[in-house]
């Protein structure tokens, strides 16, 4: 089976959506069944120029294209791509399409990680989310099967375009990357990973800590991940001056990244609207305490393993900071071995490859 993937979000420093395909395709190169041929618009990641040097066809459009009119001249490319691979297969792994994508040789797929910008608008910019929901309900009608991250996003989906209720879909989690083996211990501070933004709730984080160690907290705070907002580098820089302790530190690479998950006291994430949350499984692979929100998605995929913390309410800041002063007095605290192991391994590449092959096969016989 040729499948013609959409690797856009893995061309440069990936986020969340670029190490899901990453560890998809990881995955599925080790069926002799499924040939893959990649579109991007540059080849600068370490994972990209890894699969580069495995041999996997990758076409390039040359230029970086960012969310901007470049996105439509980059979509020409991947239609005039289409017509040249014919592929069994096409892919869009980035929920959306902003111009209707054909393919005449055989199916279509888009993974649909989140719908955010409908959900949890701010930080989206005025216009964006607009241009979002136009453009996914015009990527569902046209689509020949949707994959979903998680079961709480297909509901949402579903729940605003009831029309991709009717169409092929599996839910295909996210793949947790094989963690190094490192000693686990607990050099005294918080741990949040991921983008810095409101979405995320790192402005309830930073008021939190900032009030946790007024409060007497002793614990530091090392913030990692892209600063989305100016509202929040506004706030960052204002705590930072405010308290001692809060430490940010920038993009991590994958090396420090789980050398830091090893080390933590715990780990934070008091996201406001999530699509999965793989940080969250990625301390767990440590079993390191992690505080979430009370969010649908991570009671599904963390069940019990996790603390829960409402964080909806007038009084999240006093909570989520009585929360970390919970952990401190709590001390040395990890999850138990089987419980990590249960949920962890609902993630694993050999599981969940195999599922997405299968469905992938699927939807090409039809």
């Amino acid at each position: 089976m040729k499948i013609l993937i959409d690797a856009r979000t893995l061309g440069k420093r990936p986020s969340g959506v670029g190490m899901y395909l990453y560890n998809f395709i990881c995955g599925l190169m080790q069926y002799d069944t499924m040939k893959m041929e990649l579109l991007t618009d540059v080849v600068e990641s370490a994972a990209m120029k890894e699969l580069d040097e495995a041999h996997i066809p990758i076409h390039r459009y040359g230029t970086p294209v960012e969310k901007s009119i470049g996105v439509y001249a980059y979509f020409r490319f991947v239609q005039n791509k289409i017509n040249e691979v014919k592929p069994d297969l096409f892919w869009e792994v980035n929920n959306l399409t902003p111009v209707v994508i054909r393919n005449p040789y055989g199916k279509t797929a888009v993974t649909v990680h989140d719908v955010f910008p409908i959900t949890a608008p701010y930080g989206y910019g005025r216009l964006y989310p607009y241009y979002f929901k136009w453009n996914l309900g015009k990527t569902l009608r046209h689509m020949d099967a949707v994959i979903y991250n998680s079961l709480d996003t297909k509901t949402q989906v579903e729940q605003y375009y009831p029309a991709a209720k009717a169409l092929p879909s599996c839910i295909s989690y996210i793949i947790t990357e094989e963690r190094p083996s490192l000693p686990v211990c607990d050099e005294g501070y918080f741990l949040y990973i991921g983008n810095l933004e409101e979405r995320k709730g790192t402005d309830l984080l930073l008021k939190a800590y900032v009030r946790y160690r007024k409060d007497g907290g002793t614990k530091k705070l090392y913030l990692a991940g892209k600063i989305r907002s100016d509202a929040i580098e506004t706030l960052l820089g204002e705590c930072q001056k405010e308290t001692d302790g809060v430490c940010y530190q920038g993009y991590l690479e994958t090396e420090e990244k789980y050398r830091m998950y090893a080390a933590c006291s715990a780990f934070l994430f008091p996201s406001r609207a999530e699509g999965f949350g793989m940080p969250v499984i990625e301390a767990l692979t440590y079993r390191k305490p992690v505080l979430v929100s009370d969010l649908p998605i991570f009671h599904e995929i963390a069940g019990d393993a996790v603390r829960y913390c409402k964080l909806d309410t007038e009084d999240a800041v006093p909570q989520l900071a009585a929360a970390m002063r919970q952990i401190e007095e709590d001390g040395k605290e990890s999850i138990p071995e089987s419980l990590c192991e249960a949920v962890v391994g609902r993630y694993k590449k050999e599981r969940l490859a195999g599922g997405l092959k299968e469905f992938l096969e699927t939807i090409g016989k039809k």
